[in-house]
């Protein structure tokens, strides 16, 4: 699953909250966007599944990873399933930009 790949690479690498030197509002601001990042990343795992069950494993494939590699392309697509899947995805990459913008600081 991309998604939960994606989120776990994005967990691994942040810094421990151990760290004595970081500032109580930069830690608070990760932790947001953390918990952030796994509220996103459990609502693109539940859509995956819908869309595995509304087209089938094969054509759901193909679908999630058009989704995956340009999502504004579907935010206006027909099916409400897939616009969905499409605001989440770029949800998602938001998400994890923010927290890698963070641990950066």
């Amino acid at each position: 699953n991309t998604s939960s790949a994606e989120f776990q690479s994005a967990r691994a690498t942040c810094p421990s909250s151990g760290n004595s030197s970081a500032k109580p509002e930069r830690l608070a601001a990760l932790a947001d966007a953390r918990r952030r990042l796994e509220t996103i990343a459990q609502e693109v795992e539940r859509l995956e599944s819908n869309i595995q069950e509304a087209f089938g494993e094969e054509e759901a494939v193909t679908i999630l990873e058009d989704l995956r590699s340009n999502p504004s392309e579907f935010l206006s697509s027909k099916r409400p399933l897939i616009r969905k899947m499409a605001t989440a995805v770029n949800e998602e990459k938001d998400a994890i930009s923010r927290v890698e913008e963070i641990e950066q600081k």
